[in-house]
Formats: structure tokens, sequence, C-alpha cells
């Protein structure tokens, strides 16, 4: 009985150490782990984040082989190349700040993360006593402040015209930007603003919205046509007041495309001239004057004219052999085709009112419209006149040849009578 009492102490005694020993063990393993360091700071959407971690090892034992493990979620990702799990060789007890382990990791945030606070976790795990220790951490994450201009309204711009030019501006960030001054410029002085400089102001821009800037612009006459670049400048604030600047360039053409006047010339034995004049602001080159097929009318012979290069205010004359084929009077469609200057090839249709309505020996008569215009025609209002002229010259001539004839008659009336009256008298 005795040596089994005795046995029981003894085995009450050994659980009760190594309770003890354990307790002192768990007890002394006390680890404080810090974050030293985030960079950048704030933390901000689409950008790669660095964490700086101090991991002191305050108890009196010293441990090894401790892993260490980052744990996070949206809007966090892990950085490819770059280790979530680190594993800390050996810890000494009763650390201090001088000698604390530092560990390092890398986190990427997502370019549309919103702005708002988020957790991330570095866990400590002793796998020779099973122990694990979570710290955990809050960050601010702001989302990122960012516009584009997105597009411009124009590609091409004409010489001397005052035309509207609309840039498009997106917040296209995660955050509110405010105070936003756009404004743009071309070093040359080619194009400038009109009515106003070429700065404007944006209050506030949220996010996702858009705002158009508008602008009367024109081009200077005197410039070469061709691709110009413009400087693009936005300066904006974000929601803490920190100023950003986005600079940028935009290409537009200046110059290009042109018009035209054509006019009836003259006409004569089924020959019509027309006028053909740049009236536009560009020069045009290769320039073809072409009378397509078309009803009412019958080209003989070539039906197209080329004409060279005619600068803005030049004008040249072309013929075609044209005869209406009806009564009915029709307008005449005249196709230009031209290079502008930036080499892209055009074609332009115009309408002539000629109304040609007879056929005399193949000479068109012009009608009073373009009588009273000066336009020479088959038959002109001058020949009119000419005619006119001769039925009354012919009138008199006529007129005094019957007096004439008149007057003889008379004459030979009264010499029979004489003559009746001479033979009465011998007789009698």
């Amino acid at each position: 009985m005795k040596k089994l009492i005795l046995f029981i102490l003894i085995l009450l005694s050994i659980s009760i150490f190594a309770a003890g020993a354990t307790a002192n063990t768990i007890e002394s393993f006390e680890l404080d782990v810090d974050l030293i360091n985030q960079t950048p700071d704030p933390v901000r959407a689409g950008e790669i984040v660095e964490f700086k971690f101090s991991v002191l090892n305050t108890g009196g034992i010293s441990k090894e082989n401790i892993s260490s493990t980052i744990k996070f979620e949206y809007p966090f990702s892990a950085v490819p190349g770059e280790e979530v799990t680190q594993e800390i060789n050996k810890i000494y007890s009763y650390q201090n700040e001088n000698n604390a382990k530092i560990l390092t990791y890398k986190l990427f945030v997502d370019k549309d993360a919103p702005n708002g606070v988020y957790e991330i976790s570095l866990k400590l795990y002793d796998p020779v006593i099973n122990i694990t220790q979570i710290f955990n951490f809050d960050l601010d994450v702001s989302g990122k402040e960012y516009a584009q201009i997105i597009t411009i309204n124009k590609a091409n711009i004409d010489f001397g015209v005052i035309e509207n030019l609309e840039f498009l501006i997106t917040n296209t960030g995660n955050s509110l930007i405010q105070n936003l001054v756009f404004s743009w410029d071309d070093s040359t002085d080619t194009l400038l603003p009109v009515n106003s400089d070429n700065t404007k102001y944006i209050k506030n821009l949220e996010v996702g919205e858009s705002i158009l800037v508008n602008y009367n612009v024109m081009a200077n006459i005197n410039s070469i046509p061709g691709l110009y670049k413009i400087d693009l400048c936005l300066m904006f604030e974000d929601s803490d007041y920190n100023e950003s600047e986005i600079n940028t360039t935009a290409g537009i053409f200046i110059g290009g495309q042109t018009d035209f006047d054509v006019t009836f010339s003259e006409s004569d034995s089924g020959i019509v001239s027309l006028s053909i004049a740049n009236i536009g602001n560009n020069p045009a080159y290769s320039v073809n004057v072409i009378i397509p097929i078309q009803d009412g009318y019958k080209i003989t012979g070539s039906n197209s004219s080329i004409l060279g290069n005619l600068d803005s205010g030049d004008y040249t004359i072309t013929s075609f052999s044209v005869r209406p084929t009806g009564q009915k009077d029709s307008k005449l469609i005249v196709l230009i085709d031209y290079t502008d200057s930036l080499g892209h090839r055009n074609t332009i249709e115009k309408e002539i009112d000629l109304m040609l309505n007879t056929i005399i020996g193949g000479i068109s008569n012009v009608s009073g419209d373009f009588r009273k215009s000066g336009i020479k025609g088959g038959s002109s209002s001058g020949s009119w006149y000419i005619y006119i002229i001769i039925v009354v010259v012919i009138g008199i001539v006529g007129y005094v040849i019957y007096n004439k004839k008149q007057k003889k008659k008379k004459k030979g009336a009264k010499r029979w009578d004489l003559k009746k009256l001479y033979l009465f008298l011998l007789i009698h």
C-alpha cells in the first residue's frame, strides 16, 4: 500500500512538473509584430505596395523555423515572383527594437479598387509546439485619381474658317477629382482660339463622369497644309487637394478640302464652255471635270477635261460638246474630281441650269434668263437687234421703191389723158 501511494505521488509530481514546464514554455513564447513602413503611403489603386514588418520575441526562449505568411483579400493580390510565406530561421529571446527581425512583403492593389479601409494579416506559426499567432492591420486605400482626354471631335480644320473644337475629358480613375484646369497649345501658332483664351476651368468630375470642353478656333490662312501637333495639359486635385498634372499630345490636320464654283461661260454650235473657279481656302491638285451620262443631254466626244492644279481663287475655262436631247429643260450635272492638300481624292457634284429649249442648225438658242445675264448663246440678244434693224431697213427701202412706182404710174396716166385730148380736138 505504501509503495502504491508513493508511486501515485511520484506520477502526480511528474504530471505537475510537466504541466508547469509546458505552461512556462507557452507563456515564454511571446511575439510582438508591428507594421513599421509601407511604400507608397497612402496605398493607391493600381500600384504595388511594399510592407515592412518588425517581429520581436519578448519571451525567454529562442525559437527556430517560425513560418510567417501575409494574408490578404480583395483588392490585394500577390505580385508575381514575390513570396507570401517566409521562414524565420531563428528568433532569439528577449529581443528589442534594435535586433528585431524585419520581414518585407509586396502586394498589388487592384486598379479598380474604390476608396475604403481594407485588412491584411501576418500569421506566425511554430511547427514544433503547433502555435499560431495572427496580427491584423487596417489600411486605407485611395482610388486612383486619373483623367483622360478621350476624344477630339475634329480631325481636320479648314483655313480661315471659324470652327468648333471639342475635347472630351473623362474621369477614368476611382476617386473624385476637382479644380480641373484644361489647356491646349499649338507651338506654331497655326491654330488659335477665337473669342476666348486656351484655358478652361472645371469645378469637379465624379468617377466615370465626362465633360465636353468647347473652343472656337481658326487656322491661319497663310500656313502650310499638313498635320499639326497640339499639346494638351490637364491639371487637377484629389480629395486631399494633392495636385496632379497630365500632359499629352494630339494631331490635327489643318487644310484639306476646298470648294468650286461652276458657271456657264458661253455656248456656240453645240459647244458649251464652263468656267471652273476654286472658291475655297485650299489648293486643289489634279483637277478633272467630268460631265457624266445623264438624261436630257447628249455628250459628243470626250466627257472629261483635265485642268491640272488650281490654287485658291484661281479659275479656268473648259469646253464640251453638249446638246439637249428634248424640249424639256433640265439641269446639267457636272462632276469635279480633285486631290486635296492632305492627299485625299474627292468628288464634288454641281448642277448647271442651262435651260436650252431649241436647236436651230445645230446652234442652241439660250432663253431670256441667260440673255439678261449677258451669256452668249447660239442666237444672242445682239442678233435679234440686227434682225430688227434689217427688217426696218428693208421696210423703208420697199416703201421708197413703192412710192416711186406709184409716181411713175400717175405720170403715165396724165400723159395718156393729154394724148386723148389732142386727138379729140383734131377730129373735131
